[in-house]
């Protein structure tokens, strides 16, 4: 018998990062938010057992050996792990009645309505945050101010040790974060399609009526 030895070009390890990057971005304990918007969930006993860590050491591990990004990541969080500034994160806040309540603040037209909006029940939790100014002192001109504040305790003040965590285990991100940013958050890159293939190359023909000129017209127009 012939012993013939196996070939591995890194398949089976590319395989095995690929279910673990989708496992892992479904964990509910771990993450939370919608898909392409994950945002790690606030959890006292995971940070304990360094679990964010050990998912960031993951994922670095996987775009170091050839395997997939997480891409489910909100771009905010993507930045943030990235230690780049973060834009516009009132639309990623996962919890969705929190976000709802922001969204009412963003659309006030007038300082009156500001003001008894923020001075309302359903908007008592501001305090919570750290935005105590006197409503008095609150004009329109301030509700982008206010609008940022409550989207980044949300999104990021609010899980920062499990974001800090996340960090440490994706040390290598930080360092290129233009090259690996692409990699944590959702991308909308079009899939190519048969009639951008076809003008991608033109075919280089063979004499008409030859076997191999078969072959390539049954390739190409089939």
């Amino acid at each position: 018998m012939t012993q013939m030895t196996a070939v591995d070009d890194g398949g089976p390890l590319r395989e095995f990062f690929r279910l673990l990057i989708l496992e892992t971005g479904n964990v509910v304990s771990i993450f939370c938010g919608s898909e392409g918007k994950r945002v790690p969930a606030h959890n006292v006993l995971a940070l304990q057992r360094n679990e964010y860590f050990f998912v960031g050491k993951c994922i670095a591990l996987s775009i170091t050996y050839g395997g997939p990004g997480p891409h489910f990541f909100s771009k905010s969080i993507a930045r943030y792990l990235c230690g780049e500034s973060i834009t516009s994160p009132e639309l990623e806040v996962p919890d969705y009645e929190i976000r709802e309540k922001i969204e009412k603040v963003s659309k006030v037209q007038t300082t009156e309505q500001l003001r008894v909006l923020l001075d309302s029940e359903e908007l008592s939790f501001r305090f919570e945050f750290g935005f105590s100014a006197p409503n008095r002192e609150l004009n329109l001109e301030d509700k982008s101010d206010i609008v940022k504040s409550l989207s980044f305790h949300y999104l990021v003040y609010a899980n920062r040790a499990e974001l800090d965590q996340l960090m440490d285990g994706l040390q290598l991100m930080q360092q290129n974060s233009t090259l690996f940013r692409p990699l944590l958050q959702l991308t909308t890159i079009p899939l190519l399609t048969t009639s951008q293939m076809l003008k991608l190359f033109k075919p280089v023909w063979s004499e008409l009526g030859s076997n191999k000129r078969e072959e390539k017209e049954s390739i190409i127009l089939n």
